[in-house]
């Protein structure tokens, strides 16, 4: 940015710009992209802006776990997950649904099942709740769409690919 005498690097000016945002949407963005770049001590810093600004916002919870999880912090993300799911904290739209069922899943993967269930006692009910609006859904919208729920995350966000590696065989994707 040219500033006259002097120019700032866009390292120098982006802690400028970013210390006047108060909106939730764009801290959230902010911390969200962050995570995409893997610049984690910012969308660490970010998502607990959201977090404080924020409490009961599902989308400050579901970065936090995804950040506990990449830096290999298991247990703080199973406490997270916990807290999520014990209050009763609505998500917002079907992607944090899909995100939050992609979390439990590499959760499921790390923790024996009665582990995750003991500490996590209302994941079952979370689950049983979820299948069943997803069996409505479809019944409702039968469209078989080209992208797995999985695939149409990971395409929106890179770093999930860190998170949850896929492979294929034969016309089968795997995470």
């Amino acid at each position: 940015i040219y500033t006259g005498e002097d120019t700032l690097s866009l390292h120098d000016a982006l802690p400028i710009f970013e210390k006047n945002i108060v909106d939730s949407d764009i801290i959230y963005e902010l911390a969200d992209t962050y995570l995409c770049l893997h610049d984690y001590e910012r969308a660490f810093n970010w998502t607990q802006k959201l977090k404080a600004q924020s409490p009961q916002d599902c989308r400050s919870l579901l970065l936090e776990i995804q950040l506990l999880l990449v830096h290999g912090k298991k247990e703080e993300a199973l406490t997270t997950l916990n807290h999520l799911l014990s209050n009763k904290i609505t998500l917002k739209n079907e992607k944090d649904y899909q995100l939050l069922d992609m979390l439990i899943e590499k959760l499921k993967k790390i923790f024996k099942a009665d582990k995750l269930m003991r500490r996590c006692p209302n994941l079952n009910t979370y689950q049983k709740q979820r299948r069943q609006s997803l069996k409505t859904q479809k019944q409702k919208n039968p469209v078989n769409h080209n992208l797995t729920v999985h695939q149409s995350i990971l395409y929106d966000c890179g770093v999930l690919f860190h998170i949850f590696p896929c492979h294929q065989d034969g016309n089968n994707q795997h995470f």
